[in-house]
């Protein structure tokens, strides 16, 4: 998974995402644990950041709903960063419309990912 998982970037190491949002180590791990954000493991051990869960200083609006949704419901932290790297009905990733503030779509279109996923696993 994640050979797919890098090509979802860009990405920003934890310095860069430190910087970013001006906070420290440990309100990161907070916002980690809240599920407010983002993170991916590489197999080589490598911590990366999705850049697109990032705009004006700050975590994208919306994103704590629609990663409470998914994790709640069994999704991986990296299944949450595919998924919302997917295209929506519109053609555009949902990590964009999200950025457009579009969460309603977002929140159905998961929603709508999620029966599918449970209706498969019957």
């Amino acid at each position: 998974m994640n050979d797919i998982l890098g090509r979802t970037g860009p990405w920003l190491d934890e310095a860069s995402v430190l910087d970013l949002l001006h906070t420290s180590r440990g309100e990161l791990e907070g916002m980690l644990e809240r599920q407010e954000l983002l993170r991916a493991e590489f197999a080589d051990g490598t911590v990366l950041y999705p850049l697109w869960q990032f705009a004006d200083a700050r975590v994208v609006p919306g994103l704590r709903d629609v990663l409470q949704l998914l994790l709640k419901e069994g999704a991986s932290m990296d299944g949450c960063i595919l998924w919302l790297s997917s295209a929506g009905e519109d053609g555009n990733a949902m990590w964009w419309n999200l950025r457009m503030g579009r969460l309603p779509l977002v929140l159905r279109s998961a929603e709508i990912a999620l029966e599918h996923r449970k209706q498969r696993s019957r």
